[in-house]
């Protein structure tokens, strides 16, 4: 850790950057019948939805709302060293985090650590 010095004292600063590893697995079904799964293995989460309306649910409408959403996811998983990978239907739409090269597109939205498909963005222009 880093201290910080002040008038008052020394105090010390929290690491910007301190990596963890998950393991796990969690499966939740959506009020609407929809289902989430969400594996974790080491710095890596993967995120399956079965449709496009599954993933939805779980993205804002607003897209100023969104775009704040997923700058904040970002940097947190950044922060934590943790990559995740969301697919619909078996096909990789989104990567998110740790060591991502953000994506021309998504970096022009400010989010330099995002990979996104043109079916994803796609998707969220039709709905």
């Amino acid at each position: 850790m880093e201290r910080s010095k002040s008038a008052r004292g020394t105090v010390l600063k929290p690491e910007l950057f301190m990596p963890v590893e998950v393991e796990g697995s969690l499966h939740l079904d959506g009020p609407h019948g929809q289902a989430l799964d969400l594996v974790a293995d080491a710095g890596q989460l993967h995120l399956e939805q079965a449709e496009w309306s599954a993933l939805g649910s779980l993205i804002p409408r607003k897209w100023t709302t969104c775009l704040r959403v997923a700058r904040n996811l970002e940097k947190g998983l950044r922060a934590l060293g943790l990559t995740l990978h969301v697919y619909v239907d078996g096909q990789p739409v989104l990567r998110v985090g740790h060591d991502v090269a953000g994506s021309w597109l998504a970096r022009l939205a400010g989010l330099d650590g995002t990979r996104f498909t043109p079916s994803l963005l796609l998707y969220l222009l039709r709905r």
